[in-house]
């Protein structure tokens, strides 16, 4: 199963508890990394399936979108905007950001709403690593951009504030992305399965903040 990092942190470990309960037969295996990373390991067969960010090509691939997720500026709490409830995009024109690098899809949409606003983001650093980007929040080295399950942890710990961006939201849409050059297993099947509805309840407990893109019908099958 591949996902990009920001989705790992809080998906990996729930489904990973889940489909011990209710498959302790199947042997999970989960991979790490950018979302054009994870299409490539999806045509060479290296990994059943993936959750992937928006894109471009879906040569060979069954979609089915998940969550229009929302993404949030998350500060150290001693930052002057912590306890705003929103900020706009303007505003963030001021704050120093760690950011990850241009071949980061975050980075490129942020870098895009930023060109159409016609603002310059002051970026002091760039780091791939999520671990990295909060470690670097934390030590009020600077704030970043990131959607909320990623830090809810550090949130509930007080180690880092976040925000709601606004004027305009910064928003990213969430894909389960499955080959249809070969048939799915069982296992892949029933994984895919279980990882829809673990999205389903984080957007519902309001733990993933966004908007649910998983039809109806599709969660009574």
């Amino acid at each position: 199963i591949g996902m990009p990092p920001t989705v790992s942190s809080v998906l990996a470990g729930s489904l990973a508890e889940r489909m011990a309960l209710q498959y302790p037969n199947i042997k999970l295996r989960f991979v790490d990394a950018f979302s054009e990373t994870l299409l490539k390991k999806i045509q060479q067969r290296e990994i059943d399936f993936a959750i992937i960010y928006d894109h471009k090509t879906h040569h060979n691939l069954r979609i089915y979108p998940l969550v229009l997720e929302n993404l949030h500026l998350v500060m150290n709490p001693e930052n002057k905007l912590s306890n705003s409830e929103s900020v706009t995009f303007e505003e963030m024109t001021s704050e120093t950001l760690v950011l990850p690098s241009s071949e980061h899809s975050l980075r490129r949409l942020i870098e895009n709403v930023a060109s159409t606003e016609n603002v310059e983001l002051k970026v002091s650093i760039d780091t791939d690593g999520l671990t990295t980007l909060k470690e670097m929040v934390m030590r009020g080295i600077g704030s970043t951009i990131l959607p909320l399950p990623s830090v809810l942890r550090e949130v509930n710990e007080g180690a880092v504030c976040v925000t709601q961006i606004i004027n305009p939201s910064i928003t990213r849409k969430l894909l389960l992305a499955l080959p249809i050059d070969r048939p799915c297993t069982n296992a892949s099947l029933k994984a895919s399965e279980l990882l829809r509805m673990q999205v389903k309840q984080l957007v519902e407990s309001g733990t993933w903040s966004g908007q649910l893109l998983i039809p109806p019908e599709e969660d009574e099958e």
